[in-house]
């Protein structure tokens, strides 16, 4: 069947799909559709979607054996691998509040996460077990079968089991991501947000049976379930499920004729742009090379665009907002320090100190609406109601905290965070002005800009860059003085071997899991 009867297909069972209300009923539609495709292909084989569906009514048998009860929350702690998706759908078909939790999180963030947001039970793989009886105070351990009937996972019930959900009603899944304390922030999520997520990703990359969606990031985290789990239950896409990055492995991937959409990271493609020519695959059947989780340089994008042949997408997003804007491949070229445009259902906006939006090309802070927009944190954050905002229609605004401009084309540029703006003498620079300049400079491969503090407390600009080909700070500093107003300039400028930022370290808890 070639993609234009696959599409006609599936214009003719759209309407089955999105007239049920929740995951469960979408998946078994699916399933329905297309049980003998494989749904899911990890390194331990494949699982079609009629074996996805007999996977998660089992468990979901087992779930309630050991007492695990609708309207309860349950934590899914699992690495990348078949049993990922069958879980959360079992949990879903019994009405369970399911949280996304990175099985890389370490004894404080489960200690947090437990302490937030009370679970009946964590659902780990069987390696796992002996972890979580040192970080948390357990009550029960129930192993659980998995797909050879070995126990290869297991139902972890804390002493501090919460049998039922004080959340908001309607809870249907809490993403957990990071913010600037550290402390892991629960995102809440009703189906009616991720049923329009998942037709927003669907509608946006044009996605069907015929898809083979490469993920070799976390899917405990929004970019990965979203655009990698959502369009199987949706779509009824086949999601190859890597644990973590390992370049010979991903080169076999992409080579696969099927091979349709890679969700990446900047260095990924930075490994992929330095590979020998001779070892690349041909690439010309992958219609998205998307890149997220961090903001891809300029320099970088052109580079794989011209080693790779083909165009790497930046796609912007958040677990509070989901999918938000995706570079145009053909469009890349034109605008490589974009992040391209707002996805199928997506209003990106740019806003003043007083909240009004701003015209074209002005400076401001992004907000992002959509259906898709989560209903806000389920667990206490400070100030967190300022950054939700429903409007009539039901439709949710989230401020970004991002600051950005849109091109008279709708085309996104991000310039940084409002909360990282770095006060010189009472004028504002924007580290990441200064850092897109350092990565302009012929012997800078990589930069990150912060706040520097003098004796008397006052900020300055403090870079710290690796190099492309040996130089000297001077010669840096003379290239920043040609291109940057003078309070803008470095005063300090570190060269390092390697730059370790938040996002870097963010990529890190993506790029593979260890349990």
């Amino acid at each position: 069947m070639n993609r234009v009867e696959l599409e006609r297909e599936r214009e003719m069972t759209t309407g089955t799909q999105t007239q049920a209300s929740d995951l469960w009923s979408v998946f078994k539609a699916t399933a329905a559709r297309v049980p003998s495709r494989v749904a899911v292909e990890t390194s331990d084989g494949t699982l079609t979607f009629e074996e996805v569906l007999a996977a998660a009514e089992r468990l979901a048998e087992t779930f309630r054996g050991v007492g695990i009860e609708s309207g309860s929350v349950v934590h899914v702690a699992l690495p990348n691998g078949w049993e990922y998706l069958p879980v959360v759908l079992a949990l879903r078909s019994m009405d369970v509040v399911v949280g996304l939790v990175s099985s890389r999180y370490r004894d404080s963030e489960f200690q947090s996460v437990t302490s937030r947001m009370p679970p009946q039970a964590f659902v780990v793989s069987s390696k796992m077990v002996e972890f979580l009886e040192r970080a948390l105070d357990v009550a029960e351990v129930h192993p659980v079968a998995g797909r050879a009937g070995e126990p290869s996972l297991a139902l972890v019930v804390p002493t501090s089991s919460t049998v039922r959900h004080a959340g908001p009603e309607g809870l249907a899944m809490v993403k957990f991501t990071s913010g600037s304390s550290g402390e892991p922030k629960g995102v809440g999520y009703v189906e009616q947000t991720l049923l329009a997520e998942a037709r927003n990703v669907v509608s946006t990359l044009g996605i069907d049976e015929s898809d083979r969606i490469l993920v070799p990031v976390s899917v405990s985290h929004a970019y990965g379930f979203d655009l990698g789990l959502l369009p199987v239950i949706f779509a009824g896409a086949r999601v190859v499920l890597r644990q973590g990055f390992i370049p010979r492995e991903l080169l076999q991937d992409l080579a696969h004729p099927d091979t349709s959409v890679l969700l990446g990271v900047p260095s990924m493609y930075r490994i992929l742009a330095d590979t020998e020519p001779s070892a690349l695959p041909d690439l010309s059947h992958i219609r998205y090379l998307l890149s997220a989780t961090a903001q891809l340089p300029a320099s970088l994008a052109l580079l794989c665009q011209e080693r790779l042949g083909v165009a790497v997408c930046p796609f912007y997003g958040s677990s509070e907002a989901g999918a938000a804007t995706i570079h145009v491949p053909a469009r890349m070229i034109e605008r490589p320090d974009s992040v391209g445009v707002a996805v199928h259902g997506v209003e990106v906006r740019i806003l003043d100190s007083e909240g009004q939006p701003l015209p074209p090309g002005v400076e401001g802070e992004v907000a992002i609406r959509s259906q898709a927009v989560s209903r806000g944190y389920v667990t206490d954050e400070p100030g967190a109601s300022k950054s939700f905002s429903r409007g009539k229609d039901g439709a949710v605004e989230y401020l970004t905290g991002d600051l950005g401009i849109i091109d008279d084309e709708g085309f996104l540029f991000l310039h940084g965070r409002l909360d990282r703006m770095i006060n010189v003498g009472g004028l504002k620079v924007y580290p990441r002005e200064v850092v897109n300049v350092l990565e302009r400079c012929p012997c800078v491969s990589g930069a990150r800009v912060v706040a520097g503090h003098d004796q008397a407390g006052e900020e300055f600009v403090r870079a710290t860059v690796t190099l492309s080909q040996p130089t000297q700070e001077e010669d840096i500093l003379v290239f920043c003085r040609r291109n940057l107003a003078d309070f803008k300039v470095p005063r300090v400028i570190d060269i390092v071997e390697s730059i370790t930022t938040p996002e870097a370290q963010k990529m890190s808890n993506l790029m593979g899991e260890t349990s």
